[in-house]
């Protein structure tokens, strides 16, 4: 509001005492001129969510309904995501150092965030049976809610190696306690990896790179999805695993 300088107040209190038209010419007003700064529909859909907010607490309140139907908002195009292929797995894999190589694996087997695997403690890990089975804690989980996950062969064998120099309370994969500072470190990590590969095309239009580090959770409801039932589709994602890739990487 200060682009209106000494006459902000005086806009404020129109826009108060009018709830009909000059409120949502002034908001259709502010949209359009957000339109002609060729910003774009997602940033300008945010601009006016914070827009609405402010006027909220100046006391001026502009319902959804009345938004729905009197204000005109640039469409939000949804992008395709592109899913990752095998070719760029094995290629991601095969540039991979061994501990990335074992996060990498962990992630595309088990579904997990990078911020639920960077919080893995060994004890953690359960490997009483073929089928090694990860609890991770709900402090970590988006929802707050501890679950359980399984990992494939292939990345039981890739942790191994890991896991047998580690104590039962010290991190498996991250190199700090810092969680932030260590999903940061990987993102870079990932970043460089993916230069290597030469895989650095972007979306149309967009900054955004087609493969990420969360590729690879996305890769994993891909593959989950054609089982309906959750709890069956954990216990049997290893063997989907294998099946799918075979020996996907070097050793």
């Amino acid at each position: 509001m200060n682009v209106y300088g000494d006459d902000s107040e005086r806009l404020l209190d129109e826009l108060r005492g009018d709830t009909s038209d000059a409120l949502y010419h002034f908001l259709q007003d502010f949209i359009n001129f957000m339109g002609e700064k060729k910003l774009k529909p997602k940033s300008i859909a945010s601009y006016f969510s914070t827009l609405r907010t402010y006027l909220r607490s100046q006391g001026i309140k502009i319902s959804s309904d009345d938004v729905k139907d009197l204000i005109s908002l640039p469409n939000i195009i949804q992008e395709l995501r592109v899913p990752l292929t095998k070719d760029h797995l094995k290629l991601l894999l095969d540039y991979s150092k061994p501990d990335c190589k074992a996060l990498y694996l962990t992630l595309l087997s088990s579904g997990m965030r990078i911020g639920e695997a960077l919080s893995l403690r060994k004890s953690d890990f359960d490997l009483s049976s073929n089928l090694i089975m990860i609890t991770i804690q709900g402090r970590f989980t988006k929802t707050k809610q501890t679950r359980q996950t399984y990992i494939s062969s292939e990345a039981k064998s890739a942790l191994h190696r890991i896991l047998k120099n580690k104590k039962d309370d010290e991190l498996v994969f991250a190199k700090s306690k810092n969680l932030d500072a260590s999903i940061l470190a990987e993102e870079k990590t990932f970043v460089n990896l993916r230069k290597r590969c030469n895989l650095t095309e972007k979306y149309p239009d967009s900054s955004r790179h087609i493969i990420t580090i969360y590729s690879m959770r996305a890769f994993f409801h891909t593959e989950a999805s054609i089982v309906h039932d959750e709890q069956y589709a954990n216990a049997i994602l290893s063997s989907i695993f294998r099946e799918t890739f075979g020996s996907l990487s070097r050793t």
